[in-house]
């Protein structure tokens, strides 16, 4: 019981990421953490956001996760505007505060979001260009979904794969290894760690060198850092 309710602390209620840093780890313009993560006309907000003094971390691991799930709407070609209501009407469909994770998204989840793109406001909305468009959300939705792992034990996110994000480089991002920060899946090391010996003038074969990594994946990392 006690390894549960740490597990819900770490992953619900302890902040570990500061909104510009979540825009960075997920490939999102800046800002939009944000404002995801700020009520608006009585709304909840769309990314968990905690209660946090100004400049702390605010966002916790479930943040990060439901970024990266409203980033699969962008790719849908769901406007900015029209998200932060397709979650609202997600959730009252779904019933579930964090339906972003749901594994319903993809099934159910993804027709009421078509069904909202295509009648909100009276509007057709461009939800996607293919003509099979509900097809095509859906497989958006699953393939971001699936880039995050969950406990079995319940629908906790577990970790997040960045790989796509960084270029082909297998990074994640998990509440349990380094803070939750940008990690290498196959050394364990700290992307950061890694960009701050570049940041400080070292080349990308000594930083290789250093940790026994390939330098191109270093100057990989360098380009989508």
């Amino acid at each position: 019981m006690m390894e549960t309710v740490n597990l819900e602390e770490l992953v619900y209620r302890t902040g570990l990421y500061l909104p510009i840093e979540v825009d960075r780890y997920v490939g999102l313009p800046e800002n939009t953490t944000v404002r995801w993560g700020s009520p608006l006309d009585q709304t909840q907000p769309i990314v968990t956001r905690l209660n946090r003094p100004r400049r702390s971390p605010s966002i916790p691991f479930v943040g990060i996760a439901e970024a990266t799930m409203l980033k699969a709407f962008r790719k849908t070609g769901l406007s900015m505007q029209r998200i932060r209501p397709a979650v609202q009407a997600l959730r009252q469909k779904l019933n579930d505060d964090h339906a972003l994770l749901s594994e319903r998204l993809y099934t159910d989840g993804a027709e009421i979001l078509y069904e909202y793109a295509e009648h909100a406001d009276g509007e057709a909305m461009k939800l996607v260009v293919a003509r099979n468009g509900q097809t095509v959300m859906t497989e958006v939705i699953e393939s971001y979904l699936q880039r995050i792992s969950f406990f079995d034990e319940c629908r906790t996110p577990k970790e997040i794969d960045l790989t796509l994000r960084y270029g082909g480089v297998h990074v994640s991002v998990n509440p349990q290894v380094n803070g939750g920060v940008p990690t290498l899946k196959d050394s364990g090391l700290a992307v950061g760690t890694l960009m701050g010996f570049l940041e400080a003038g070292e080349t990308y074969a000594s930083v290789a060198a250093e940790y026994g990594l390939d330098p191109g994946l270093v100057e990989q990392l360098a380009m989508c850092a």
